[in-house]
């Protein structure tokens, strides 16, 4: 069962609540700018564009199955200037998974937010079921 999830998160206006007075400001938070070390689970990114939020990145689950010194940045053989981050896992069967969750220590609101290569694949030799749960 192989399955390789893209992720490439731009952009995130941020809305910050103080003394009953919103402010917005936007920054971006660019894979090619951040910067990740392949296989690893885990990474912070402070003051992300300058914008005085901090971004922790983690990966839990049954991260054994990762394959291809994933999750790496990569430009999946193409133009992409490796600012996408990869995930290729080969499952046993699908009760197995990887959650990959992005904490921002304020509240943030998201006007960009890219996927790519979210599917299912159920064809008796490949089994898989590909999901994004935003909250």
């Amino acid at each position: 069962m192989n399955r390789i999830v893209k992720m490439s998160l731009k952009t995130a206006a941020v809305m910050l609540v103080s003394a009953n007075i919103a402010s917005a400001s936007t920054f971006d938070f660019d894979w090619s700018s951040t910067g990740w070390d392949d296989g690893d689970l885990s990474g912070s990114y402070t003051d992300v564009d300058g914008s005085g939020i901090d971004v922790t990145v983690t990966v839990t689950g049954n991260t054994g199955k990762f394959g291809d010194s994933t999750p790496k940045l990569d430009d999946d053989s193409g133009d992409l200037n490796n600012d996408h981050f990869k995930e290729y896992l080969n499952y046993d069967d699908n009760t197995q998974a990887v959650t990959t969750t992005f904490k921002f220590s304020v509240p943030v609101k998201l006007s960009s937010l890219i996927w790519r290569d979210i599917d299912a694949m159920n064809n008796g030799r490949y089994l898989f079921d590909d999901k994004i749960i935003i909250s």
